[in-house]
């Protein structure tokens, strides 16, 4: 049985469940994050466990459900107590719940040679069920356990004047998630049965001619699960002007007379993906028209300078100009541009009678949480009624999280990363309004020099969070650095942009040719994508060996080893 078979069973089986029992509440996946809702991933969880929580209560360090019933794909089930991410929870469940519940609580307080369960502080804590099976567990659950936590948390309600970190999950909520999923489900039951309406949203080939340095280069076959195009180079190359020309035709940007009179043989050639890899051409030469759309459903352009974050500050005559179909791409051929901020956007939302803001934010919570590395919690706290104000905490070496702060107090390179990912989510929902989880946006976003301004470990992290949290969005970027090419999923093109005097621009593709997979960044550095000849220091005396070694911790222990041994040679020569 595949592992969506037990996420399918569970969650009709549930279903039913809480139409006879009306206080039966449980937690469903609520983003389409990594495309697990399209896969039939109903719950919380990977392809190793699903997570079921019953009631309100995250762990935001591990991001399931601080109670949990948890099946793993063998069948084989346990209820599991998460607290490992606050004191408060942790004296809640091991004081209230679990003397309550447990019937093996003598045997847990056993091992841990206590007495009482005031003294019980274990953050993590399992119980098996007698039938380990998931089918005979989940009725284990709700005849034994399932009543008596319930019980226990909504006691706690009602004689508790301060919030508290477990509680009921709310019925409008639950039954909006639970909506979600069933569309999901119905889609994924009738996605053979119907052919969606065709809409563009990834590009399959280009052609580029007579723009700046270019005079004719394109890239073909590209795949339809592509997700990321990256495209190296020295500088001068052309790598700007393929993106730019990219840009013009796709949001079908009107071109200044001046850039007419420089390109005035300009043309590109789209070929595009729809949906069930249907095709849509367009060609793009200097006519200009009125058209506000872009060709793609989705698309957003972003230039290396984003360091222009006026958070929640812009002035109406500035928000208007960032909201202007231009705004779209002007940070790709404009340095000052504006670029649109969430905090801005929230007035907006809630404003809308839909509450647009209350169905997008845990969304946007999540994915931020994830792309922001160190950033372990995001809060969105209400300044007023209509502002919203963000606060973001960081986590120390020890995993504890610091004291919140805004913005204005991150690094550059956060609030460079934090200004262009809150514009974007905006451009892809303004496009595609009846949507409000990232997972499902489509279209095309292009990044010049996306590594500008990141730590190594961020640029990486970045591209695995991009294409977990937009698994339909197809990503071109432009890069100087070889650690964005670590974090590339597997159906990513890798280019190398050239120019010569005769031909001019042309791309090559590496991806085909070369096992990066297998190759570490010194060894992407010296291949032909970024052709460093050279890899060894200025400083590197040639008396002394270079180091080889997989990683620094290596060249410890090696340094370690050989003293050890520089010292037990010493020793035999003096006897």
């Amino acid at each position: 049985m595949a592992f969506i078979d037990i996420h399918d069973y569970l969650f009709e089986f549930l279903l039913k469940e809480a139409r006879e029992i009306p206080d039966l509440r449980f937690r469903v996946r609520k983003t389409n994050r990594s495309n697990k809702l399209r896969e039939g991933y109903w719950f919380l969880g990977n392809e190793n466990y699903l997570n079921i929580g019953f009631w309100e209560g995250v762990n935001w360090k591990s991001r399931v459900s601080n109670i949990a019933f948890v099946v793993y794909p063998s069948g084989r089930s346990k209820l599991v107590f998460n607290t490992t991410d606050s004191e408060e929870k942790r004296k809640f469940v091991n004081q209230k719940v679990l003397p309550e519940i447990d019937y093996k609580k003598k045997s847990l307080l056993k091992e841990k040679n206590i007495e009482t369960w005031e003294e019980y502080d274990n953050p993590y804590t399992e119980i098996e069920f007698v039938n380990a099976n998931y089918k005979d567990a989940i009725y284990e659950f709700l005849d034994f356990y399932w009543p008596k936590i319930d019980e226990i948390i909504r006691n706690s309600e009602v004689n508790s004047e301060i919030k508290l970190p477990i509680k009921v999950i709310e019925s409008d909520t639950f039954r909006k998630d639970i909506h979600n999923v069933r569309r999901h489900k119905g889609e994924r039951e009738r996605l053979e049965k119907e052919i969606d309406m065709y809409s563009p949203f990834k590009l399959s080939q280009f052609s580029i001619e007579n723009y700046g340095p270019i005079k004719k280069c394109s890239l073909r076959d590209i795949p339809f699960d592509n997700q990321w195009i990256f495209l190296t180079g020295e500088n001068g190359t052309g790598k700007s002007s393929i993106v730019k020309a990219l840009a013009t035709a796709i949001a079908h940007r009107h071109i200044p007379k001046t850039e007419i009179k420089e390109n005035p043989n300009f043309k590109v050639e789209l070929e595009f993906h729809g949906e069930r890899e249907s095709k849509f051409e367009i060609v793009r030469t200097t006519d200009n028209t009125n058209r506000v759309k872009p060709y793609s459903v989705g698309f957003s352009a972003y230039g290396p300078f984003r360091l222009n974050p006026i958070y929640g500050k812009l002035k109406s005559g500035e928000l208007k100009q960032a909201k202007n179909k231009t705004g779209r791409f002007k940070s790709l051929f404009e340095n000052n541009s504006y670029l649109l901020d969430l905090e801005s956007e929230f007035k907006s939302w809630r404003g809308q009678k839909i509450k647009t803001f209350e169905k997008r934010k845990y969304a946007i919570k999540e994915f931020l949480q994830e792309a922001l590395l160190n950033i372990q919690l995001i809060e969105f706290e209400y300044a007023s009624r209509n502002t919203v104000e963000t606060r973001f905490h960081e986590e120390d070496k020890e995993g504890n999280l610091l004291e919140p702060v805004d913005i204005e107090k991150l690094s550059s390179g956060y609030k460079s990363i934090m200004a262009m990912m809150s514009d974007m989510l905006i451009r892809l929902f303004q496009q595609q309004p009846k949507i409000h989880d990232p997972g499902e946006l489509r279209g095309i976003v292009i990044i010049d020099e996306i590594d500008i301004h990141l730590h190594p470990k961020f640029q990486k992290h970045l591209i695995e969070q991009l294409t977990q949290a937009f698994p339909n969005i197809q990503f071109i970027v432009t890069t100087h650095s070889p650690i964005p090419l670590l974090g590339a999923p597997e159906t990513s093109m890798i280019c190398v942009v050239e120019r010569d005097n005769e031909a001019g621009v042309k791309i090559r593709r590496l991806d085909e040719v070369l096992p990066i997979e297998n190759m570490m960044p010194n060894n992407l550095l010296s291949s032909p994508i970024f052709g460093l000849k050279d890899l060894f220091p200025n400083t590197h005396s040639k008396e002394k060996k270079i180091r080889t070694e997989d990683s620094y911790e290596d060249i410890l222990k090696n340094d370690q080893i050989r003293s050890y041994l520089k010292k037990v040679a010493e020793n035999l020569d003096k006897k």
